[in-house]
């Protein structure tokens, strides 16, 4: 994987950021492309805990917030709106879905591979099946 960030012009601490922009570009997919799947599922499994770590992030703020409403709601019943942005989030909330983007855009190229592979493996065993009968349809002719 280092290679493939080298490649990309990627730092390993700022792997999502720099992704969310590189994803967008041609040589970026056509780059990925290139690497195997191990390669790309650990890219996708770095981008997934970067998420995630953003997600901690989202919910340790709103979690204060409610805290902040609460204690100044002085008891009362009331409705705490998140949407505003009063804790300051909206940016990392993009950040999650902008991540999971890019997850997605490799998870397709993740697909194409595996289906080559697969189609690859299927011609192979049509290839051996053929070679299988033309062995064996030789033999049972002597016999019978």
């Amino acid at each position: 994987m280092n290679q493939l960030l080298n490649e990309l012009g990627i730092r390993k601490a700022s792997i999502a950021s720099s992704m969310i922009d590189k994803i967008k570009q041609k040589e970026t997919i056509e780059l990925l492309q290139s690497y195997d799947i191990s390669i790309l599922k650990e890219l996708n499994k770095t981008l997934n805990e970067e998420a995630n770590d953003l997600y901690q992030i989202v919910h340790k703020r709103r979690m204060a917030y409610v805290e902040k409403v609460r204690k100044h709601s002085n008891g009362q019943a009331g409705f705490i709106d998140l949407n505003s942005d009063q804790d300051d989030t909206a940016n990392l909330s993009c950040g999650i879905t902008a991540i999971y983007n890019v997850m997605d855009q490799i998870d397709k190229i993740i697909v194409k591979k595996m289906n080559v592979i697969n189609e690859q493996k299927n011609k192979n065993d049509m290839c051996n099946m053929i070679t299988l009968v033309l062995i064996v349809l030789p033999i049972l002719y002597v016999f019978l």
